[in-house]
């Protein structure tokens, strides 16, 4: 639950994941610098803030939504992204295939234990590339 909000509010396992391990802050950067100047991305408590350089200015619940946005809106430097993050590059990442943006499974394991319990260890970089494949193939499913 957010404590900063009257009654209470649920937290998304991701959100608590990253605030648990301590990477939101690395996430947010990740997140910012791949979407360089198309987008501003900044963290307003457990919610997000993405604003547009015309001024247009979302405000989303959770770090799934946030992902969704930038995929949505071609926000996103692929290339630039696998670079801040020391992967290999986005051409070899693309090649992968919808089902497969998690090849290790982690990222899923996350989405789907309870958070009180042990959590297979990401790094920021790792959670970020796995969080906006995540957001990509639920892009595509919802066109099909």
């Amino acid at each position: 639950m957010c404590a900063g909000c009257p009654g209470g509010r649920a937290v998304s396992r991701l959100a608590a994941y990253v605030n648990l391990k301590g990477i939101k802050g690395e996430v947010a950067r990740l997140l910012q610098q791949a979407a360089g100047s198309r987008a501003t991305v900044s963290a307003f408590g457990d919610q997000w803030i993405l604003r547009s350089p015309t001024g247009r200015q979302q405000v989303l619940p959770d770090l799934e939504h946030l992902a969704g946005a930038l995929v949505a809106g071609g926000t996103v430097d692929r290339n630039r992204l696998h670079c801040l993050a020391g992967t290999r590059d986005a051409i070899d990442a693309d090649t992968r295939t919808p089902d497969n943006h998690d090849p290790d499974g982690r990222f899923d394991l996350i989405r789907s234990l309870p958070v009180d319990g042990e959590l297979p260890e990401m790094s920021a970089a790792e959670f970020t590339l796995a969080l906006l494949g995540h957001a990509d193939q639920q892009r595509r499913a919802n066109r099909l």
